[in-house]
């Protein structure tokens, strides 16, 4: 069974950088990434058991995607920078199964990844 995970993030090099790592590092998977919400929205979000998002987004956008968002099975938040709207505790408030402040050791994102996986699957 593939393993679907999705990234949500504007920017685009990061994005391709953090698929092409996680493909090798995630055997299985299949790895989808969009920019905005408008091309998350054309995707059919039940089958994607992860999603993870980049509060790079314009300000307050990933708040106002969030039922859209909580379609997937679990999301990872990513924080550019602790604010108003980004912080762990806002994120784990709105259900996200984990927060990072970027930059973020790649291993340990692995990590998270691949436990957030796990909890979807058991």
């Amino acid at each position: 069974m593939n393993t679907k995970i999705l990234i949500l993030m504007k920017d685009e090099k990061y994005s391709m950088s953090l698929r092409s790592f996680l493909l090798t590092k995630i055997e299985g998977s299949e790895i989808t990434a969009v920019s905005d919400i408008k091309s998350l929205a054309q995707l059919k979000l039940s089958e994607y058991s992860t999603i993870i998002v980049s509060s790079e987004l314009k300000e307050g956008v990933w708040l106002k995607a969030l039922p859209v968002i909580k379609k997937v099975k679990s999301f990872i938040l990513l924080g550019v920078v602790e604010g108003a709207d980004v912080s762990e505790g806002i994120a784990i408030k709105y259900g996200a199964d984990a927060f990072f402040k970027l930059p973020v050791n790649s291993e340990t994102l692995l990590a998270a990844v691949k436990n957030v996986i796990d909890k979807v699957n058991n």
